[in-house]
Order: C-alpha cells, then sequence, then structure tokens
C-alpha cells in the first residue's frame, strides 16, 4: 500500500500530518520510515501537538457479513432486476459491487498541484466501528431503495 504524499507544512501550516505507527516496547515506531523522517526534517524547531488515536479493528464478524451477507443479497436482488427489465447485470462480482459502494458512499476529493480537483473513492479499510457500521447501513438503504431485502444474519434465509 502506498502512503500518502508528505504535506508541505510550510506551505499549508493549517493541514494537520496523520501517520499510522506501532506501539513497541514503549516507543514509537513509524509504519513508513522514509515519510516520518521528511515530516519531522521540515518540522525542525518547530512545537507541535501530538495526538494519538488507538484504531479499533472493526470485528471478522462485521467484515464477513458485508462479504457474505450484504454484497451477495444485493447482487442477487439486483440480477433479479435485471433479468426481469430485459437489461444487462451491471456488476458481475461482489467487489464491483464494493467499488461502486465505496465510490457511492465514501468519495473523498483531493486537491492535485495546481488546484486540480479529483474525486476519488474512499477506503472502507480506514474506518472505525462506527464508521463502518454506518457504512453497511447506508449500503443496505440503497438496495432497499431498488426493493432489495438484505438478511440481517447469514442464517436467516
Amino acid at each position: 500500500m502506498m502512503e500518502a504524499a508528505t504535506v508541505d507544512v510550510d506551505a499549508r501550516p493549517d493541514v494537520a500530518v496523520e501517520m499510522r505507527c506501532q506501539v513497541t516496547g514503549g516507543e514509537l515506531k513509524p509504519i513508513y520510515l522514509p515519510r516520518w523522517r521528511a515530516v519531522l526534517g521540515r518540522l525542525e524547531g518547530r512545537t507541535v501537538l501530538v495526538r494519538i488515536i488507538r484504531r479499533k479493528q472493526r470485528s471478522e464478524a462485521a467484515n464477513r457479513y458485508l462479504w457474505g451477507v450484504v454484497y451477495p443479497d444485493a447482487l442477487e436482488g439486483l440480477r433479479a432486476i435485471a433479468e426481469e427489465a430485459g437489461e444487462p447485470v451491471v456488476f458481475g462480482t461482489a467487489e464491483e459491487l464494493h467499488e461502486a459502494m465505496k465510490w457511492q458512499f465514501l468519495r473523498r476529493q483531493r486537491v492535485m498541484p495546481g488546484g486540480e480537483l479529483l474525486e476519488v473513492p474512499g477506503s472502507s479499510a480506514k474506518l472505525t466501528v462506527e464508521q463502518f457500521s454506518e457504512y453497511v447501513s447506508r449500503i443496505i438503504a440503497w438496495a432497499a431503495g431498488y426493493g432489495i431485502q438484505v438478511r440481517t444474519s447469514k442464517a436467516s434465509q
């Protein structure tokens, strides 16, 4: 996975720099050392505020529910709608549907050097537990808008 480009702290002093680190043996160890060194080098002599956020990983059960229930139910419903209408199937795989859902619900804007504005899909892997729950709920509501009912678990069929 590529790390985001470093932030020019001189041109954008209002921008926070976020970098993933791991705590090992009582020390903070950056995941991507070259970027860490580059940012710290540009902050030499400045006073900075460091905020540490412990990321709670979503459960495997939540991930299995998205990939094993929500996406398959949505795909099946979309296939049935397409077949009934005599139209081609829009999404052939759960991965295709996942990319579309990230674009639909996690889209972010990025400003390129020179000011060009790009819209890119966000990452579901970076969501907090609460954000992931909201993301799944929005997908279920989206499917319901097409008359597709998503099971509450694998067992309920």
